[in-house]
């Protein structure tokens, strides 16, 4: 009588952890002599998939059992305790509100939960880490932006909220976000144009992230050359304010515009 031999097979598998509730975690099978197999998740679920990625509702650990499925009806199981972390999430939300000062701005309100640091995109090109951020939109189609922003916890598990919002583009003020006094030639100053109006009693202010302010010029075209008192002042976001009446309109020119927004000073290595 003849006797077959089936090789044994070898229930084997690795995974991205810890995992992040609500997340896929990708499981890569690294079985030996096995044509299918049979996962268990330890939440309830299952899956015959060779190379999973299994979300996990909620945070937790959980039990690993993996059966590995060869030739002649030979099998192995592979089973871990606590093989499984996963840590929570947090829940991102924001609203806005529309300055009265600045059509074209929008006051960020950050309502996430369980976040240690965020991440804005705008839908406009720009993006900031700030936690309540002012920005200031430029002329758009329909003046629609996509805002997303991304809230990250202690555990580096990330949740994504996008929506859009309205943001009325105002022509009166054109401002760079960013410029690099770095003596290259090329963006060196910064300066906020207003656009189409003749301005009278116009003041435009630089403040630093703690509120000092470092620059005032009260002429239209006088720009920032990212010093003070002669001294190059150092790579950061700086707050800007500009206000100024319109003289070319006289039924505006009682009419004070008060426009707020921030600016990136760039210095080259």
């Amino acid at each position: 009588m003849r006797t077959i031999s089936y090789p044994t097979p070898l229930a084997a598998y690795s995974a991205e952890l810890p995992g992040c509730a609500t997340y896929p975690v990708p499981f890569t099978n690294n079985s030996e002599n096995s044509s299918s197999w049979f996962w268990n998740f330890g939440d309830n679920t299952s899956t015959s998939e060779e190379d999973p990625a299994h979300v996990y509702d909620l945070p937790g650990i959980y039990d690993i059992s993996l059966i590995a499925y060869g030739a002649g009806g030979c099998t192995d199981t592979l089973i871990v305790p606590g093989a499984v972390l996963i840590n929570p999430t947090p829940v991102a939300y924001y609203t806005w509100d529309t300055l009265l000062s600045l059509d074209n701005a929008l006051q960020f309100n950050n309502l996430s939960q369980d976040a240690v640091s965020w991440e804005w995109d705008f839908g406009d090109g720009s993006n900031t880490t700030a936690p309540d951020p002012l920005h200031v939109f430029p002329n758009g189609p329909g003046n629609e932006y996509l805002v997303c922003l991304v809230a990250i916890n202690e555990f580096n598990c990330p949740d994504t909220i996008c929506r859009v919002v309205n943001a009325p583009s105002d022509p009166l003020i054109w401002v760079p976000n960013a410029f690099t006094p770095n003596g290259d030639g090329t963006n060196e100053q910064f300066l906020p144009v207003p656009s189409g109006y003749s301005t009278c009693e116009y003041a435009f202010y630089v403040f630093d992230r703690w509120g000092e302010r470092i620059f005032t010029a009260t002429e239209p075209g006088i720009a920032w050359d990212g010093t003070l008192n002669g001294v190059d002042c150092k790579q950061d976001v700086y707050v800007w304010r500009v206000v100024f009446k319109n003289c070319t309109n006289p039924a505006e020119r009682i009419k004070e515009r008060d426009f707020i927004g921030h600016v990136t000073l760039l210095r080259g290595e």
